[in-house]
């Protein structure tokens, strides 16, 4: 949560930035692209040599997974938008501040969720797979231990543990997401 929270809340400023200005899509989108192929796996090492081999380099590589997914979709949840209700607010009056919160917030909303759903479990896999490879502690580590001892039982308990947080996060996200728009036609 604490490499998630900074690179979804970085994404969400991002995408919609992305989404309203032609002048930062241009500057940041072909970088953007090129981060986000990137095996986030590959970077640790130079994460890794920058901000030391302690906590702060694997919580950086989450919040730049969970950013780099975050901008994508709430980009295209503000590009998604109808044009005409941007027009109609601009026609009514509507400062840039009025269209952040009464048009691209609302209309980015379902794809912000969406984001978040899927960038929590992203975030979930870089964690794990970080201490797969740097054995600190935490269920990755728990799952090399016991896959290198044979011990079959840790092995079952830590990927099921895995895939209970998944479900546990997803179920919560969706209940949120069923109380914030309600407006949503399922």
């Amino acid at each position: 949560l604490l490499g998630f929270l900074p690179g979804a809340l970085v994404g969400i400023a991002l995408g919609i930035a992305l989404g309203v200005s032609v002048i930062c899509r241009r500057m940041l989108e072909p970088s953007m692209a090129g981060f986000y192929s990137m095996p986030k796996l590959a970077l640790l090492p130079i994460f890794m040599l920058i901000l030391g081999a302690g906590e702060t380099a694997r919580l950086a590589l989450i919040a730049l997974g969970t950013m780099l997914a975050m901008t994508i979709h709430v980009f295209d949840g503000v590009r998604a938008i109808d044009v005409g209700y941007v027009e109609m607010a601009r026609n009514y009056g509507a400062t840039p501040w009025m269209l952040l919160r009464k048009v691209h917030l609302p209309g980015a909303l379902p794809q912000i969720f969406t984001g978040t759903r899927v960038t929590f479990g992203r975030a979930l896999v870089i964690s794990i797979s970080v201490e797969l490879v740097t054995g600190s502690p935490g269920l990755g580590n728990m799952i090399w231990l016991a896959s290198q001892t044979f011990s079959t039982e840790r092995l079952y308990v830590s990927v099921a543990t895995v895939g209970l947080l998944g479900l546990l996060s997803q179920t919560t996200l969706r209940l949120l997401e069923k109380r914030v728009i309600r407006w949503r036609i399922r």
